[in-house]
């Protein structure tokens, strides 16, 4: 009797853990490189402890032109001499069923930043949302290959 319980109890570790490595797995599909709408940027998603974040990697349009390179909107004076390229957009994410949801998007284009939320949806994309109190916007970012191409963003 002791020895089927203790088999029962085995087996129902192995079963967690099992479960437990398929959600970690499904949690991690976001991570990599996005090519943000109108591939105006390649952005890569990493975790920052327990949450998400992103970076920009690279910009489709860099020109001599200070504010594209520049985060000249910024609405903090002291970091509108910051570059874009390497700037941390997205951050604060946690994990709530099948969205990254509690996080902040930053818009350079905007100079402000966003309550946001990003989830994975079925056909690989991956939909990129911020909201200023109830209204909300999405873009919807497409995966790019794990090594970026000399020349492309």
């Amino acid at each position: 009797m002791r020895r089927a319980f203790r088999l029962a109890i085995l087996g129902a570790l192995v079963l967690a853990g099992a479960l437990f490595s398929e959600a970690q797995a499904d949690a991690d599909a976001v991570l990599g490189l996005w090519r943000t709408k109108d591939d105006a940027a390649l952005v890569s998603v990493t975790r920052c402890g327990n949450s998400l974040c992103g970076t920009i990697l690279e910009l489709k349009r860099e020109t001599d032109e200070q504010a594209i390179l520049l985060d000249a909107r910024n609405k903090d004076a002291a970091l509108r001499a910051r570059r874009i390229k390497g700037l941390r957009i997205l951050s604060g994410y946690h994990l709530e069923g099948d969205a990254w949801v509690g996080g902040m998007i930053y818009s350079p284009e905007r100079g402000r930043a966003f309550c946001s939320k990003l989830k994975l949806l079925p056909n690989g994309h991956l939909k990129v949302e911020g909201c200023v109190a109830q209204i909300c916007q999405a873009e919807y970012w497409t995966r790019a290959p794990s090594t970026p191409q000399a020349g492309n963003p």
